[in-house]
């Protein structure tokens, strides 16, 4: 049973023991070519940046059979002018929606905004490194939370099937990350890796 990295800065070789979901940010160099798959979204850093040039190369991009999911995206609000954000979510969202893909969700201090788009949608939605799970959000039954190793100790509430595992932009390895949720839920690593093959399937429609 291989090891998924739902959300991740590597590159992994072809055919290794990972399956990495490499996070294409438009605007930066493109190294999709390398990865068996890959996610690509305008993250809400770069909002001021986006030009029409940049929305319209990532509806061609999304339309590649290796691209398993929309984003990263959203909104964070540690950052100037949340509006044009909201904005830039809301298209990308469409976009999802548009072409049957999961949506990757960047969301700081800005569940509320966020909700709003995602409850018009029928695809999965993935909160990349967020552990906030909420009554409210168990409500959505679409929604799924990708961890990293910076919030594996919040996690401790978040339902195992709503589980993915990532590196994020981290050092850190995905097996230690395996390890230390395994550990966390006490159970085996390949018990854990079972679980999260499964969801990692039924998120990207793999």
């Amino acid at each position: 049973m291989r090891y998924y990295d739902a959300h991740t800065h590597k590159i992994y070789p072809f055919k290794s023991d990972i399956v990495g979901v490499y996070n294409y940010r438009i605007g930066e160099i493109c190294r999709t070519e390398l990865n068996d798959f890959f996610s690509a979204g305008i993250h809400p850093y770069d909002v001021e940046k986006c030009t029409a040039e940049w929305l319209n190369k990532l509806e061609r991009v999304v339309t590649d059979s290796r691209c398993v999911a929309v984003g990263e995206c959203g909104v964070d609000k540690r950052i100037a002018d949340a509006q044009k954000q909201l904005m830039q979510f809301e298209f990308q969202a469409q976009l999802a929606q548009r072409i049957g893909k999961p949506l990757i969700v960047h969301c700081v201090k800005a569940q509320n905004e966020v909700l709003k788009v995602i409850r018009r949608l029928n695809v999965n939605v993935v909160f990349h490194s967020y552990s906030k799970y909420s009554e409210q959000l168990s409500c959505f039954s679409n929604v799924y939370f990708s961890l990293s190793g910076r919030n594996l100790q919040s996690s401790v509430s978040i339902d195992l099937d709503r589980v993915l595992l990532e590196t994020d932009d981290s050092n850190e390895s995905i097996e230690q990350i395996y390890s230390d949720f395994a550990a966390l839920r006490s159970m085996s690593v390949d018990e854990l890796k079972i679980v999260i093959a499964n969801n990692f399937n039924r998120v990207f429609n793999r």
